[in-house]
């Protein structure tokens, strides 16, 4: 398998006094047209490169800021920011507290009048 290009012939033209004439495209423009698309491609994967890299750094301050505001999260928010901290650091997720039924209907009830009082007070 070569893989030089060879050159191309193209249809051959009637000229006057029924002789062909037969044109053919050089050798070296084809050779120059695929270098063209070679640098274009090298522009893609450029900027493909720099679009992920960009990516990253944006991901990377999402992630300060989100470590720093965690910072000032308190009890349940905490919990909850840690869990999935460690979560994504691969850890199995922990199972919930079991309680029973009971004490659980209460602290729902309490839950229920705390986001009435508070529902109230912004009214207000």
């Amino acid at each position: 398998m070569a893989t030089a290009k060879k050159a191309r012939a193209s249809k051959p033209k009637q000229a006057a006094g029924g002789v062909q004439v037969v044109s053919f495209s050089d050798a070296s423009s084809a050779k120059r047209s695929a270098r063209a698309a070679g640098g274009a491609r090298k522009r893609r994967r450029q900027s493909r490169q720099q679009a992920v890299e960009e990516a990253q750094e944006f991901r990377a301050a999402l992630r300060d800021v989100k470590k720093l505001g965690a910072t000032q999260f308190e009890g349940y928010a905490r919990k909850v920011y840690e869990t999935a901290k460690f979560e994504a650091m691969g850890e199995r997720p922990q199972r919930r507290e079991k309680v029973p039924y009971r004490i659980l209907l209460g602290k729902r009830k309490k839950l229920k009048k705390r986001l009435e009082r508070k529902k109230a007070e912004e009214e207000r």
